[in-house]
């Protein structure tokens, strides 16, 4: 499922969306990252913040507005945050997410990882950056381990709430007040 660049095949309350490198929800059998149906991310237009769906699985997808009356507009810049939450808001072009800290780790599940983009209203393209890393390893031997602990050689944060550049998925803590450890 390839979407084009620009509007061409897009209804006006759809957004196509895909990733730049190693972005996004499922990791597939050859490691390739990818969209997941039912994917919802949040889309500001500068003031409203409206929820959008993928519509299918895949390195691209179309994201289609909750809201039946949604009508993209040519002149407008729009913001996007994967994943949805209540917590995420923008301010000019930088949006505000967490950064989850501790997660359940599993074999073959891909957490939810924060990842933003922009599009001008008559491009009607997301090209979506990851705000994090990903860490992959893998126990060998039957151990008995019971949790495995992250953490930054200089005592930086690695999860909580930051201020993310949407154009560039730079990002700053909003406060010193997020985790130092990711306990998986």
């Amino acid at each position: 499922f390839d979407v084009p660049k620009g509007n061409g095949n897009l209804s006006l309350n759809e957004f196509g969306a895909s990733t730049e490198g190693a972005t996004k929800v499922t990791i597939d059998v050859y490691w390739k990252l990818s969209w997941e149906a039912g994917d919802e991310v949040d889309v500001f237009d500068g003031s409203a913040k409206m929820l959008f769906t993928a519509s299918s699985a895949g390195e691209s997808t179309v994201l289609t507005a909750s809201d039946e009356n949604f009508v993209r507009e040519s002149d407008k810049t729009y913001y996007a945050v994967y994943p949805s939450s209540e917590a995420n808001a923008i301010n000019g072009s930088t949006v505000t997410l967490t950064v989850a800290g501790d997660r359940k780790a599993a074999p073959g599940v891909y957490p939810d990882a924060p990842a933003v983009g922009l599009t001008a209203g008559d491009e009607a393209m997301f090209t979506f950056r990851n705000v994090c890393g990903l860490v992959s390893f893998e126990v060998a031997a039957e151990q008995n381990i019971s949790s495995i602990v992250i953490f930054g050689g200089n005592n930086e944060y690695l999860a909580g709430k930051v201020n993310v550049n949407a154009a560039t998925a730079s990002y700053e803590l909003v406060a010193e007040t997020g985790e130092k450890e990711i306990t998986l």
